[in-house]
């Protein structure tokens, strides 16, 4: 089974000094290609499981790094399910994440996603302990 995102997608660029700026300017390439798909199907996988329903946040981390975050809503206290950095910078890109979901095919569909968006990137998809 494979998963690929639109290439074309265009949400956030870099700018000279690495920070993020919604006009294309000196790096032709789009910081993230697919962001919203890859949430969007980990999201769906996760409410299909039985853990519904979630909610996705963003935030800024470090100034410049996004952390995406995937978690229960009520009647449950906010439970963290899923997180991801991608730190996409022309001259290294990575996608560090991290799973709290403990069921293996679970998890190994989160990765399959992961992978996909990854290449799609062309970064480096790095687990974060």
């Amino acid at each position: 089974m494979g998963v690929e995102f639109d290439r074309m997608e265009k949400i956030v660029f870099l700018d000279n000094s690495g920070g993020r700026t919604q006009e294309q300017g000196v790096h032709p390439e789009p910081m993230y290609k697919g962001l919203s798909e890859v949430l969007g199907l980990i999201t769906q996988l996760l409410e299909e499981n039985g853990l519904g329903p979630l909610g996705h946040s963003t935030t800024l981390e470090s100034g410049v790094f996004e952390e995406h975050v995937v978690f229960l809503k009520a009647p449950h206290p906010r439970k963290v399910l899923f997180r991801m950095w991608p730190v996409l910078f022309p001259y290294h890109k990575r996608l560090e994440y991290r799973i709290y979901e403990d069921g293996e095919p679970l998890r190994e569909q989160i990765v399959l996603y992961l992978q996909a968006y990854a290449q799609t990137n062309r970064a480096e998809l790095i687990p974060k302990l």
